[in-house]
């Protein structure tokens, strides 16, 4: 799928003018195969996060690995971070109060965001102590 050749153009064009005014200058679309979707990420997002069963936007209640390949290949780039909507989370997708805006971390779709993010050009690295600045980035997902 060409970004160049879709039908609807004033859509992107729309998305580039509310980011630039919200101070997002640097992005990049991407085409839906640069989203890498891997089964390490969602064994590390079970075993590694303290949200993993908590919240109603993250395993096990989001799609399966392989329902989040599918969804990827539909998808085009350009938000992280799990869903932090509520000050307590029900835990349960279907008990969700705000499930129209609720979105789960790329992680939780088991995006393997550094994968990504290098075939996208962007530096990217794993922090080896607390202290260091993060590498910060966001994902918009528009069919």
């Amino acid at each position: 799928m060409d970004l160049e050749t879709r039908s609807d153009q004033s859509q992107y064009a729309s998305l580039e003018t509310i980011s630039r005014d919200d101070g997002f200058a640097d992005f990049k679309w991407i085409a839906p195969e640069q989203i890498v979707v891997a089964q390490w990420v969602r064994m590390k997002c079970m075993f590694g996060c303290s949200n993993h069963g908590r919240k109603g936007a993250c395993p096990p209640q989001t799609l399966a690995v392989s329902d989040c390949e599918r969804v990827s290949e539909n998808m085009v780039m350009l938000l992280f971070g799990g869903c932090n909507l509520c000050q307590e989370c029900t835990g349960e997708r279907s008990l969700c109060i705000l499930r129209e805006k609720a979105r789960p971390a790329p992680e939780g779709l088991a995006v393997d965001v550094f994968s990504m993010v290098e075939k996208s050009g962007y530096p990217i690295s794993v922090l080896t102590d607390p202290a260091q600045a993060a590498d910060r980035y966001v994902l918009l997902m528009v069919e």
